[in-house]
């Protein structure tokens, strides 16, 4: 699942997944609050309730600063996203995070001009 704020972002973000992973469904949630934390867990458990007899796995990103005080404004969303997921008690998941390193100070290299 992919947790959405708005249409355009969930769009954007499903158009991109199919593009690279074709073979998997994504399934984008909408939430109209901003509340990443409780849709996430309700998504959860239903997805817990509807594989039944399955495991299932919770694979999320998590931000890995090159400089300890970029800890401060980073990785801050999936530390809370794994301590409410453990501390649920009606949800029994196994969890992977993946490391993704950033830096504050790297820029996106510009696109070359196409005229």
């Amino acid at each position: 699942i992919h947790v959405a704020f708005d249409l355009d972002e969930g769009a954007k973000v499903k158009e991109k997944w199919e593009h690279y992973v074709s073979d998997i469904p994504l399934q984008i949630v909408y939430s109209e609050y901003r509340d990443l934390i409780g849709t996430t867990l309700d998504e959860i458990k239903k997805i817990q309730k509807a594989w039944d007899n399955d495991n299932v796995t919770v694979v999320f990103t998590e931000r890995v600063p090159s400089n300890w005080f970029e800890y401060l404004v980073h990785n801050q969303t999936a530390a809370w996203l794994y301590w409410a997921i453990k501390s649920d008690p009606d949800i029994d998941v196994q969890m992977i995070s993946i490391p993704n390193k950033i830096s504050m100070f790297t820029r996106a290299s510009p696109t070359p001009s196409t005229t």
